[in-house]
């Protein structure tokens, strides 16, 4: 009884969105004709592309080549598809046998069949979702396109990515340092899972640094990812690292609290009212004997500290009931200060995934974890993100240093010149010490004070000028390692370790280590 059209040529309309469920090779000719038909996007759920090997990559090619010359965007190929719950859209345009509910957290992966367990795992966890894109083989959209989209979208405040282990691009670092500049995302790049190989741990390294660079908070598995999401979707993000850990169990707040210092979190001593007077206390142990009236006093004390920015509250019954009692009072805490971050450990909550309460001005809800540890760890990292997003905003604030282009192209000239003599060879120019300090000095970047040194003696000379402990680098260098092998040994204290330092690294380097520099040591901070 549904209509049914042989072609899409035959549509007796154009549409918006075409889903593409046939054999690879038909797939070209049928994005041609969506294009021709005034299609405006296609999600290709076919496998047999670039994955698959040769013939397959040029198949897909093709296939980009027909949405371009029509001007429409393809999703995958060899993807889950994507999920909508915005009520005014409600699309549900992939394989998964679960919807998630709707919610304000978007989720994009990279892998096609983990895509439906993420689905289903949302599902599970009651982890609200505006969007979720299984990107595939990402032959035209990719993660860069979805983060310019979710920065702009009305309906996500944060954002959960799970990327494949490849190069990031640098169009995607800049859309993921714009993104973090508005709203948390989260990623697992599955690099970390590989880094006992030389390859996988450069690829790490190299994850690692983008995402502290562009404030996207690095998690090391899709749970963690999750953990995190959960937190966000009911949760603001805390204002700072100052946290408090209520309980009725010694062991598990001793837990929570050594989870929290772990995360980089700060216990705040809070003042408590007890039958001995007043006493200053975190974590905070009410001891198996607490009721709900116990947890209202202690929560009331921490949530008027200013120096509060989250709450663990765990809670272990003696026989694992679920109290509504105590679930009421957590939130009746979390609705009176929605400034702070909340989340609970509730052993008996029986599979319940948060604490909610629906109410005429909306919903108040506090996630639920397994573990106290898994709390903490994920307020940890998104506290770490709120203070590089302050970092970001008072740079952005502070404005830019001002650069001297004409003055940089004068110091380049004589490498330039360099260059072409070499071009031939295909040789690459290094700029000497001092084209390198006039260089960053046209923009304002200042080098920790150094010298160049052609024997030991001089380094000693160049040392007692700088002030020890110093440097010693290598003119050839591996700036991955630190040891003499590699040209770079750190906090030389005396002029008898650098000499024992010069002489071990010249016998590894031999030709390679000169010119050397010394260079004044820079200490943590």
């Amino acid at each position: 009884g549904i209509p049914a059209f042989r072609s899409v040529l035959d549509l007796p309309e154009p549409v918006d969105l075409a889903v593409i469920a046939t054999p690879a090779e038909h797939v070209p000719g049928i994005v041609e004709e969506c294009g021709e038909r005034g299609v405006r996007s296609v999600v290709v759920l076919s496998a047999g592309f670039s994955e698959s090997g040769p013939a397959g990559t040029e198949l897909e090619q093709a296939s980009v080549d027909a949405a371009r010359r029509h001007g429409l965007r393809l999703l995958g190929p060899n993807c889950l598809g994507l999920i909508n719950t915005d009520p005014a859209v409600r699309l549900d345009a992939t394989l998964a046998p679960a919807m998630p509910p709707a919610g304000r957290v978007a989720v994009m992966a990279e892998a096609g069949t983990l895509s439906a367990a993420i689905v289903d795992h949302a599902a599970r966890m009651d982890l609200g979702l505006s969007t979720m894109v299984a990107a595939g083989n990402r032959a035209d959209v990719s993660a860069t396109d979805l983060l310019s989209y979710w920065t702009d979208d009305d309906g996500t405040d944060a954002v959960l990515l799970y990327l494949a282990a490849r190069h990031l691009r640098p169009r995607f670092v800049r859309a993921a340092r714009a993104a973090s500049l508005q709203l948390p995302v989260a990623a697992l790049h599955t690099s970390m899972a590989v880094a006992s190989t030389a390859r996988g741990g450069d690829a790490a390294r190299r994850a690692q640094a983008m995402f502290r660079q562009t404030g996207v908070i690095s998690v090391g598995t899709l749970e963690q990812l999750f953990d995190v999401g959960r937190i966000v979707a009911d949760q603001p993000v805390p204002e700072g690292a100052g946290v408090v850990v209520v309980g009725n169990s010694d062991g598990a707040v001793a837990l929570a609290a050594d989870a929290c210092v772990d995360a980089g979190l700060d216990l705040v001593p809070v003042e408590l009212v007890t039958e001995g007077g007043r006493v200053l206390q975190n974590p905070i142990d009410l001891t198996y004997l607490a009721d709900a009236a116990a947890f209202r006093d202690a929560l009331g004390a921490v949530t008027s500290d200013p120096r509060v920015h989250s709450v663990i509250v765990v809670y272990t019954p003696p026989r694992l009931d679920w109290d509504e009692q105590v679930v009421e009072v957590v939130l009746d805490a979390a609705a009176a200060s929605p400034q702070l971050t909340f989340a609970a450990t509730m052993l008996g909550a029986a599979g319940r995934a948060r604490l909610v309460r629906e109410h005429a001005d909306g919903t108040t809800a506090v996630p639920i974890f397994r573990f106290p540890e898994d709390a903490a760890r994920s307020i940890g990292r998104l506290a770490g993100y709120r203070a590089w997003r302050r970092s970001a905003d008072a740079a952005a604030a502070a404005g830019t240093v001002p650069g001297d282009a004409e003055g940089a192209r004068r110091v380049l000239e004589p490498a330039v010149g360099r260059l072409h003599t070499l071009a031939d060879a295909g040789e690459l120019v290094a700029l000497d010490h001092s084209e390198q300090d006039a260089l960053l000095g046209t923009y304002g970047v200042e080098l920790i004070a150094r010298e160049v040194a052609l024997d030991v003696e001089q380094a000693v000379r160049a040392a007692d000028r700088l002030g020890w402990p110093v440097t010693l680098k290598a003119a050839t260098r591996d700036r991955l390692t630190r040891s003499t092998a590699s040209g770079v040994v750190l906090d030389i204290a005396d002029a008898a370790q650098l000499r024992s330092t010069w002489d071990r690294m010249s016998d590894a380097l031999g030709e390679h280590m000169l010119p050397a520099v010394v260079q004044r040591f820079a200490e943590s901070g």
